[in-house]
């Protein structure tokens, strides 16, 4: 946590030190981040729902069995896309 707040903080600076008008670096150095965030969430939040869906679906109906294990392959799916997208936010943090 503290070494996200001081990449932050140092990118901010430098925003702030630059010649181009610093407002608009943070402007879009925050926009940026929150699409990210947003992104991740969608996929894991997406993955998580497919997840609960591919072990409910099995247990309350037994012909359910091929749709649930199809909706738990594509829960993997999404859950791996939201972990490699924040896995390489944070590789660009650094």
């Amino acid at each position: 946590m503290e070494q996200e707040t001081l990449a932050d903080a140092e990118l901010i600076t430098q925003a702030i030190n630059s010649p181009v008008d610093p407002d608009a670096k943070i402007v879009e150095f925050i926009k940026k981040h929150r699409f990210s965030a947003l992104v991740d969430g969608v996929c894991m939040g997406v993955g998580f729902v497919f997840l609960i869906l591919g072990l409910a679906m099995p247990m309350l109906m037994a012909q359910q069995l091929i749709p649930g294990l199809l909706l738990i392959i594509g829960a993997i799916l999404c859950l791996a896309a939201g972990a490699i997208l924040e896995v390489y936010q944070w590789a660009k943090l650094d």
